[in-house]
C-alpha cells in the first residue's frame, strides 16, 4: 500500500501526490453512532489523483478543510445506498458550505477509506437526503447545534442504527 504518513497532506502533496495518508483518527463520539471501533482514516495516492481531475472546480487549497470538516465536524451522517453499497457512509459537515466525505468503512480493512470529497449546494443535500429515505437508507443527526435549516432537520429522525 505504499508509503505513509500520520498528518494531513500539504498543498505540495495535493499538487503532486506521492504517497498514502493516514489522517486522524474520527472522534470516538461519532464512531459511537455508528457503533464503530476506532480506525484511521486512509486518503489514497489514487483518490486524491481522481479528485483533482472529477472535481476541478473545488480548489485544492480547499481539501484540508473539506475533509477535516466533514469527518472531525461532522453534522449528518447518511448511509445512502445500504443495499448496493453497504459500506460506503457521506460524513457531512453543514456548518460552512456542506462538505461531504463519502468513506468506506469496513470491518476487515485496517482502516477507513476515503472514497471521495466534495462540497455541495444546500438544495443538493436535502435532495441527498430525500434520496437516502426513499432509497431506505439511514440519516444520522450528529450535532443538532451547529446545524442549518434547524425546524427542517428537527423533523428527521434521531440518531438511528444502522441494523
Amino acid at each position: 500500500m505504499g508509503n505513509f504518513s500520520k498528518k494531513m497532506p500539504t498543498l505540495a502533496d495535493y499538487k503532486n501526490p506521492r504517497k498514502d495518508f493516514v489522517l486522524p483518527d474520527i472522534p470516538i463520539k461519532t464512531l459511537n453512532y455508528l457503533h464503530k471501533k476506532r480506525k484511521a482514516v486512509l486518503l489514497k495516492k489514487r483518490v486524491i489523483e481522481k479528485i483533482k481531475k472529477d472535481h476541478a472546480d473545488i480548489p485544492q487549497t480547499e481539501y484540508n478543510n473539506i475533509i477535516v470538516e466533514a469527518l472531525y465536524k461532522t453534522t449528518n451522517i447518511l448511509q445512502p445506498s445500504y443495499k448496493s453499497r453497504p459500506h460506503y457512509f457521506n460524513f457531512i459537515s453543514r456548518n460552512r458550505k456542506n462538505s461531504i466525505v463519502v468513506l468506506e468503512i469496513t470491518e476487515n480493512k485496517k482502516q477507513f477509506e476515503i472514497v471521495t470529497f466534495f462540497r455541495t449546494k444546500e438544495q443538493d443535500f436535502w435532495r441527498m437526503l430525500k434520496k437516502t429515505k426513499r432509497d431506505g437508507g439511514q440519516s444520522i443527526i450528529t450535532d443538532r447545534q451547529n446545524l442549518k435549516g434547524q425546524q427542517a432537520a428537527s423533523a428527521l429522525p434521531l440518531d438511528q442504527d444502522y441494523k
